[in-house]
């Protein structure tokens, strides 16, 4: 290389080693600090956000004795003359005398090799029959696609017990029939297969305790029914629901479930339901979080975090339903969103951080009291009449209140307190709303009003 040319070269990276010193690599640059979108900033904005407290999987679920399993070919029992038929053989896959004391037991069988025919399945049962600690496997057509076979099979019976099994690379364990009641599934380890756990129809059928994972599908799914519940699993990695039910569904109850990484909805409350309980349930990255409908039902005490569409999804109700002290944090869109299709919903003391809306009502006569809502572009959106927004508590984000399109004399946004944001309320193409005693503070812009009329604001 030439003198000049070395000069040349030489001089910049002189200069750059003057005005920026060199950091050692063992000590990284500090992060650039949040922006806050006013000033000045509200404490809480640079509190990090929770966090999901996910427990570890299961390692008690599904078989409880590998040694003693016993190879077995696909079985067919139709009708408990079949029961007491291989109960009778000296070396049969059944024992017991199917009453209270002494049921039937299908117990320690090892079923390979599941195609596109069930592995065991049982029809017509109505005296006690329990299947316990048997290993069902299926013969997949490929690496990524399940064998059609039921696992295990259970049609228009009452009071069957299936506990500690392991179902994998088939259809999963099943339940139908309109005369299928009393289904107990509990501490099983279901894991690839399609269906994870299911029923159609049928009315008091129990999961309980189950692990299920890597379903193409569902992980548990009570399609239809009556009295269904699903409750205390472990559900995750499905490429649609996690639970839920979609068709004609009563008086179910979804309880203290874990339900991580799902395609579509973790949650999924669809269709013809009505009065459902969905409580204490955790949701860890779902597309939906939880997807509501139903008259009179319940969503309360669930916590829902990282969506990348609404964290609580409300339709299809007319006759009311309740959304009380849900945890929803990093929503893709809404927090909380009632669509038009629900009416008198009741939106209280819920907690919403993170979203570009916290809580979106299209829905009328709603009634939303007592939330918390935190760090997004709107905080709660308002495109229905009737109803009341009061006793919340919005900051940290850009547009607390926005009503638009609300005619409708009986609104009334009273008693909120709004701080820390660039516009406290907007208000467009609305008429008759009342706005009173709200608290306002650190707002750039109180009210911003746009081709409105006969508005009532008082007392804030």
């Amino acid at each position: 290389m030439s003198r000049a040319v070395a000069l040349l070269w030489a001089v910049p990276t002189l200069a750059f080693a003057c005005a920026y010193p060199v950091v050692a690599q063992e000590k990284p640059m500090p992060q650039p600090p949040l922006m806050h979108l006013c000033e000045p900033a509200d404490p809480a904005w640079d509190q990090p956000l929770p966090q999901p407290q996910i427990p570890p999987p299961p390692t008690n679920k599904g078989l409880t004795e590998r040694g003693r399993l016993r190879p077995a070919p696909p079985l067919e029992f139709k009708g408990e003359a079949a029961l007491e038929a291989e109960a009778a053989k000296p070396d049969g896959f059944v024992t017991g005398q199917g009453t209270a004391e002494d049921p039937w037991v299908i117990r320690d069988l090892l079923i390979a090799g599941v195609t596109d025919q069930w592995g065991l399945q049982v029809h017509f049962i109505k005296r006690p029959l329990i299947i316990e600690n048997c290993l069902v496997d299926g013969a997949p057509p490929s690496e990524y696609s399940p064998a059609p076979g039921f696992g295990i099979s259970v049609i228009d019976s009452d009071g069957v017990v299936i506990r500690n099994c392991q179902v994998s690379r088939c259809f999963g364990i099943y339940g139908g029939g309109s005369a299928l009641k009393n289904l107990l599934v509990e501490n099983c380890y279901v894991y690839s297969t399609s269906m994870g756990i299911m029923t159609s129809g049928g009315s008091h059928c129990t999961a309980r305790g189950n692990y299920v994972h890597d379903s193409t599908k569902y992980g548990i799914f009570l399609y239809n029914g009556t009295d269904h519940v699903i409750e205390n699993n472990y559900v995750k990695w499905t490429g649609r629901e996690g639970i839920g039910t979609n068709g004609k569904a009563h008086r179910a109850k979804y309880l203290n479930n874990v339900i991580l990484h799902t395609g579509w909805t973790a949650v999924n409350v669809e269709g013809e339901t009505d009065d459902f309980l969905v409580e204490g349930n955790l949701v860890v990255d779902s597309h939906y979080g939880i997807i509501m409908g139903g008259n009179r039902s319940v969503c309360r005490n669930n916590q829902v975090f990282y969506g990348s569409q609404a964290g609580l999804w409300v339709f299809n109700c007319q006759e009311g339903l309740t959304l009380e002290n849900n945890l929803v944090v990093a929503s893709g869109s809404a927090g909380i969103d009632i669509s038009p299709t629900c009416a008198n919903a009741r939106v209280i003391g819920n907690t919403v951080l993170q979203s570009s809306t916290g809580i979106n009502l299209s829905g009328p006569g709603a009634t939303v009291e007592r939330n918390e809502v935190s760090r997004f572009y709107f905080g709660i959106t308002v495109a229905a009449p009737g109803g009341a927004v009061r006793d919340n508590h919005v900051y940290n984000g850009r547009n607390l209140l926005h009503l638009i399109e609300v005619k409708d004399p009986t609104l009334v946004v009273s008693g909120n307190r709004l701080h820390h944001c660039i516009h406290g309320a907007i208000v467009q193409r609305c008429q008759g709303v009342t706005f009173s005693n709200n608290h306002l503070e650190a707002v750039g812009q109180a009210f911003s009003i746009s081709d409105s009329s006969d508005l009532v604001i008082r007392d804030n």
